[in-house]
C-alpha cells in the first residue's frame, strides 16, 4: 500500500513538472432504468464518474491517471439477464481505475501500467453509443471470466502495437485478477491477448475493417470460483462504413466463441448499425440499432437482446440518450423483458 501511494504521488506531482501538455479527464454517466418483465418490474439508477489527468510529457511520452466512482443498483437482479442492459453497471466503488505510461515512436506504441483490456482488444468504433455491454465487449469473455480486467475492473498489464500500411497488430499481457490487481502480481492469474486489424478502402465513401483476435486466460486453481475457469476464446469483428448523400451509415458484426465445456456461454453473435449526419439541423445526432445473441449451456433457451437508441447532441459536453431494449428469455429461463433507459452523459 505504501509503495502504491508513493507511486501515485510521483505520477501526480513530479510528472506534470516535465509535461508540455496537461489534459483534464472528467466524465459523468447517469442511467435511469425502468424494466417491465423478467423476474420483476423495477426502477433503478446507476451513476459513474471518471476523473483524472493525462500528462503529455512530449510527443512520444504520455502518462494517464484516472480514478472512478460508481454508485447505484444493479438492474440485472430484477431482469434476470446475463448480458446486462447498461455498460456502466458496477458495484458501489471508489478506486484507481487507470494509471499507465504510453510511449509512441513512428509505428510502434507501448503501454505499461494499470489498464482496462477492453480499451484495446475486442472493441469496435461503431458501438460507441450503444448501452448494452455486449455491443462493446463479448459476453463469452465478460460473463465466463468474472475476474477479467475490463470495466469496472482493471489490472497491471503491457500492450504493444505495430501499425503498417493498413494493418495493426496488437498483443498484450495482463494480470488475471482484476478484483485485486496489486496483490500477488502475476501469480493469481494471467490474461494473454492478440489481435490483427486490417483496413480495406473500397472507395472514397466505403471502408471495410476486419479484426481477428484470440484470448488465453488462466488463473490459480484456488481462485476458480472467483475469477472464472481457465479458457481460450477467439473473436472476429467486421465494420463496414459508408457515406451516402444524406448520411453516414456504419454496420458491424461480431462473432466469438469459447467452446470449452467449462464455460457457461459458448458462443455469441452480434450485429447492428449506426446512422449519423442524417439531418442538416441535427448533424451530430446518432441513431443506433443492434441485436445480441448468446447461447447458454444447460438452459432451455438462448438469450436475445435487441436495442434501439437515439443520441441527442446537446452541446460539446452533454449527450442525452433515450434507449429501448427488448430481451427474449433473460438468462435463458425468465419471461421476456422490456427495458427503457435514459442516459445523460457529460464529458469535459
Amino acid at each position: 500500500m505504501v509503495k502504491n501511494t508513493w507511486l501515485l504521488i510521483i505520477l501526480l506531482y513530479i510528472t506534470p513538472a516535465m509535461a508540455t501538455d496537461v489534459i483534464p479527464i472528467f466524465k459523468i454517466r447517469q442511467d435511469l432504468i425502468y424494466n417491465s418483465g423478467g423476474i420483476q418490474n423495477s426502477y433503478t439508477k446507476m451513476s459513474v464518474i471518471d476523473t483524472g489527468i493525462e500528462y503529455k510529457i512530449n510527443k512520444n511520452n504520455t502518462v494517464l491517471i484516472e480514478g472512478e466512482y460508481a454508485n447505484g443498483t444493479n438492474p440485472n437482479q430484477y431482469i434476470g439477464d446475463l448480458q446486462g442492459i447498461s455498460n456502466i453497471t458496477a458495484d458501489d466503488m471508489l478506486r484507481l481505475y487507470k494509471a499507465f505510461y504510453k510511449y509512441k515512436h513512428n509505428n510502434i506504441t507501448l503501454r505499461f501500467g494499470l489498464m482496462d483490456i477492453n480499451d484495446y482488444f475486442d472493441t469496435n468504433s461503431v458501438t460507441d453509443y450503444f448501452l448494452s455491454p455486449s455491443a462493446g465487449f463479448a459476453p463469452t469473455i465478460a460473463i465466463n471470466l468474472t475476474g477479467i480486467p475490463a470495466f469496472p475492473l482493471s489490472s497491471l498489464g503491457f500492450v504493444t502495437s505495430y501499425a503498417y500500411n493498413n494493418n495493426l497488430i496488437m498483443c498484450g499481457i495482463f494480470g488475471g485478477n482484476g478484483e485485486a490487481p496489486f496483490q500477488n502480481i502475476g501469480k493469481d492469474g494471467i490474461t494473454y491477448a492478440l489481435e490483427l486489424d486490417h483496413r480495406i478502402k473500397i472507395s472514397n465513401t466505403k471502408t471495410l475493417i476486419i479484426k481477428l483476435g484470440y484470448w488465453r486466460y488462466q488463473q490459480h486453481q484456488n481462485l476458480y470460483q472467483l475469477l472464472g475457469p481457465t479458457s481460450d476464446e477467439w473473436y472476429s469483428i467486421g465494420e463496414y462504413k459508408t457515406q451516402v448523400s444524406y448520411a453516414n451509415i456504419d454496420y458491424f458484426i461480431q462473432v466469438s466463441g469459447t467452446p470449452q465445456t467449462n464455460n457457461s456461454i459458448p458462443y455469441f453473435i452480434s450485429g447492428g448499425v449506426k446512422i449519423s449526419r442524417f439531418s442538416s439541423i441535427r448533424s451530430k445526432d446518432i441513431i443506433d440499432a443492434g441485436v445480441n445473441y448468446i447461447n447458454i449451456r444447460n438452459q432451455p433457451h438462448a438469450e436475445t437482446q435487441m436495442e434501439l437508441n437515439y443520441v441527442i447532441h446537446v452541446d460539446k459536453y452533454v449527450n442525452v440518450i433515450p434507449d429501448v431494449q427488448y430481451i427474449l428469455h433473460p438468462g435463458g429461463c425468465y419471461p421476456n423483458s422490456l427495458v427503457t433507459i435514459l442516459r445523460i452523459r457529460y464529458r469535459l
